[in-house]
């Protein structure tokens, strides 16, 4: 903070969009240089005011109007709370679940939330348009060929009904954890993240089911497997323990394994029609050709939690699947070791990767070509960076992701969230979004 620089450069600049040290420690350089670039994929994550932040780090002007933040503030909240209050009234209705997951509910103040955020955004794009470049899969180089070079990936959503045991269980679980959380959520959520305020985003997960900590530590985990509901280290003593109380988001993680390791290059599985506990291959598939010396599918596993990886190693290993995993309480060594052996696997190998939040940036895996998502990221910009591991050059497979969601309240509820938070970027961007008919009712 004494020399004075040409360029200042930040990559991931969206990591700093909450007013935090960090991004004083930036603005503050900022001011020591010449001029400055911000690097990031996920410029929007919660909120129009994340972008608001990002143009006060890089001394953009027209984000240094205090009238102009507070305003946006003021009709974030409002927004935010009409939204709860709804979402809130109508949980309380009988097979709210089931309507949910049809697409059969109708949500104005959600509307109303996302118009007046996509409003926000769009009048936030006057400031930024002449800052911005923006490079996608679609970008073309200076002849007009796209850069990538790659082509769509296949995206599946698998809808999936919890066995009648384990519904009732979760249902159980989330209710009491409501009841014993339920009126601590000042408390709670003043210690979670980094502002000093609860981010609006936060309050509506926090009013609507359980404080942010618990409604993670204490029941997002037991979508996984039922049973970490009254046992947090619950771990099936064998087989026949397991198959007798299975869990559904497992039970499908198994039939996917084994579909796509037994033989390369196959269609992908989607959810039948006419009986909704089972996955058959899709009839529309045309697979890309492969040579004779292609090496063999490779699948990655995103658990967000990596505490059940336990339970997820010790399942699979009941069913001969061996696999590897990289998270944060690896060390580096222990990390590039286990990355190493996946990468370099042949059919005898370790062909699953289970990779937690520390993989979403950074990491390229391209040797795999088939995605499962067990937990759904908190936004669908980090989903999009997930993606990102896998469908990237010099991928020369089709890509396979396949996206779980049980038809529980929780979980289509973060769906709808992280679905919110792509809305409003979208709207920055001002390109379109082709999401999921399953979320067809926030329209």
């Amino acid at each position: 903070y004494t020399h004075d620089y040409g360029l200042l450069i930040i990559d991931e600049i969206g990591q700093y969009r909450n007013v935090t040290k960090w991004s004083a420690a930036l603005r503050g350089l900022r001011l020591r240089a010449f001029g400055a670039v911000g690097m990031t994929a996920t410029p929007i994550v919660n909120s129009p005011l994340d972008v608001w932040h990002l143009g006060q780090i890089l001394d953009i002007k027209g984000t240094d109007d205090p009238t102009w933040e507070a305003e946006m503030r003021t009709e974030i909240l409002a927004a935010n709370r009409k939204a709860t209050k709804e979402f809130q009234k109508l949980r309380e209705t009988d097979n709210f679940v089931q309507s949910v997951s049809e697409s059969k509910v109708d949500l104005p103040e959600k509307k109303a939330q996302l118009q007046k955020f996509t409003g926000l955004v769009s009048g936030l794009r006057t400031v930024f348009s002449p800052h911005v470049i923006r490079q996608t899969i679609h970008s073309v180089d200076w002849q007009g060929n796209a850069i990538s070079g790659l082509d769509k990936y296949n995206e599946v959503v698998l809808t999936l009904e919890p066995f009648p045991r384990e519904a009732a269980v979760l249902e159980e679980h989330a209710q009491a954890t409501v009841d014993e959380y339920g009126s601590t959520l000042p408390t709670v959520a003043k210690n979670f993240g980094h502002v000093r305020r609860p981010h609006p985003r936060l309050e509506i997960v926090s009013r609507v089911l359980i404080p942010p900590q618990s409604f993670y530590v204490k029941f997002r985990r037991t979508h996984t497997h039922w049973r970490l509901a009254d046992n947090d280290a619950y771990l099936p003593a064998d087989l026949e323990d397991y198959k007798f109380q299975p869990s559904t988001k497992l039970n499908s993680i198994l039939r996917l394994l084994k579909y796509h390791l037994e033989q390369d290059n196959r269609p992908p599985l989607v959810v039948n029609p006419n009986f909704q506990d089972m996955l058959v291959p899709a009839t529309d598939w045309i697979a890309k050709l492969r040579g004779p010396n292609s090496p063999p599918d490779k699948i990655v596993i995103y658990v967000a939690f990596p505490s059940n990886n336990y339970l997820i190693k010790k399942v699979l290993s009941f069913y001969g699947i061996s696999c590897v995993e990289i998270n944060g309480k690896k060390s580096m060594t222990a990390r590039n070791t286990d990355l190493i052996a996946f990468k370099k696997a042949g059919r005898e190998g370790p062909r699953v990767l289970i990779l937690s939040n520390v993989g979403l940036t950074g990491l390229n895996i391209a040797e795999a070509n088939i995605l499962i998502i067990l937990d759904n990221t908190w936004s669908r910009q980090e989903d999009a960076q997930l993606v990102g591991r896998v469908w990237r050059l010099p991928q020369t497979k089709d890509v396979i992701v396949y996206r779980m969601i049980l038809k529980t309240l929780t979980d289509i509820f973060l769906n709808i969230l992280s679905f919110t938070k792509a809305q409003i970027l979208m709207a920055f961007l001002e390109t379109s979004d082709n999401m999921s008919k399953f979320f067809a009712m926030v329209y």
